[in-house]
């Protein structure tokens, strides 16, 4: 089947927007690391679910398109998309969501040592209380 120049543009600028998608996917991965330290183990479990979701995703449009052909122009396509999705309006928001994470991981610390912590004193003192006493007999 020949395909014309037109379809190809298509079919490449489609691959784009997949590759953009991808980026987007991308984010809650990235917001879960700028908030908590993960540990390496759970970053290569990230990495290798992202990955496999990708690669999902990258065959759904392959064969949905191309009838399941690979190529390459459209790898291409999806890697440039996602660039341009990370180094553009990925930047954009990755910046704004740390910010965000970091007033959120202030607000929870301030109600944590203020409301929280005080209240679970309160009552795990008494308890340790009991717990010394019944450790003696």
């Amino acid at each position: 089947m020949k395909m014309y120049i037109a379809e190809q543009t298509i079919l490449f600028l489609q691959s784009l927007l997949v590759g953009a998608a991808l980026g987007i996917l991308y984010e809650p991965f990235r917001i879960l690391r700028a908030a908590l330290k993960t540990p390496t183990w759970l970053l290569f479990a990230e990495d290798i679910s992202y990955l496999l979701i990708a690669a999902f995703i990258t065959f759904s449009f392959m064969l949905s398109e191309e009838a399941g052909k690979i190529r390459f122009i459209l790898l291409i396509g999806e890697g440039i998309g996602l660039l341009l999705y990370l180094f553009t309006i990925g930047e954009i928001v990755s910046r704004i969501t740390g910010k965000t994470v970091k007033v959120l991981m202030k607000i929870i610390k301030w109600v944590w040592e203020k409301g929280i912590a005080p209240v679970f004193r309160l009552f795990t003192r008494p308890m340790c209380f009991f717990l010394k006493k019944i450790k003696k007999i």
